[in-house]
């Protein structure tokens, strides 16, 4: 889904001809002071509450149409927004230019006005990865404590079968670090590492030949 409108003067100076794929251009002198608004800090309940922003082009006159595909559930998203009890919008192009007003507002206090950004970034992506490794050992949990209950009612060809869909589906992976994270877990797992033995070989080369890349 294309949205193509004609947008407000909005970014630092420099419009956007093509959100999708065009470059910014080189900002203006003297265009700055047009976006000192940015530098007004703001919480997040004041951007909740501002008015619509409904400009269409900046106080020189310019303007450029911005155009950028969307999903279609963002397209009906917008919909709602004009056809929403009270809307204060008319057409699809004044939600999306009021959408990017908010989000460019968002954007530059993100990446301008709060200098520990990328270290905050590191830290998440750290507490992610812990998240992760503690989300991939309970699902070993439960995929033990199911092909135990198989293997110990003699239902082996069962849990064979089990073992093999989940590996099968681990090997599609694209991250590597929760590929190499699974596989560990199964080997360290002795239930598990017994069913894996009599596997077929495509698992057993998956389970007990793959290099831990981490």
């Amino acid at each position: 889904m294309a949205l193509n409108c004609t947008l407000g003067y909005f970014d630092y100076g420099y419009g956007v001809d093509n959100l999708a794929d065009k470059k910014p251009k080189k900002p203006v002198p003297g265009d700055w002071n047009l976006e000192s608004s940015y530098d007004v800090p703001a919480t997040i309940e004041e951007l909740i509450n501002l008015a619509p922003f409904k400009e269409a082009s900046d106080t020189k006159g310019g303007s450029y149409t911005a155009a950028a595909r969307v999903p279609t559930w963002l397209e009906r998203k917008i919909v709602w927004f004009i056809e929403m009890k009270g809307s204060p919008y008319q057409i699809k192009s004044d939600v999306v230019r009021d959408m990017l007003y908010l989000g460019a507002r968002v954007l530059h206090a993100r990446y301008k006005g709060n200098p520990d950004f990328a270290t905050e970034a590191k830290m998440s992506e750290a507490v992610g990865h812990v998240g992760i490794s503690a989300r991939i050992r309970e699902q070993i949990n439960q995929l033990t404590r199911g092909l135990g209950d198989l293997w110990s009612e003699g239902d082996e060809k069962q849990a064979i079968e089990g073992l093999e869909q989940y590996v099968a589906a681990t090997a599609e992976m694209q991250d590597e670090w929760q590929k190499s994270k699974i596989i560990q877990y199964i080997r360290s797992d002795a239930l598990l590492k017994q069913i894996a033995e009599s596997c077929s070989v495509e698992v057993r080369k998956v389970v007990f030949g793959y290099k831990d890349k981490r």
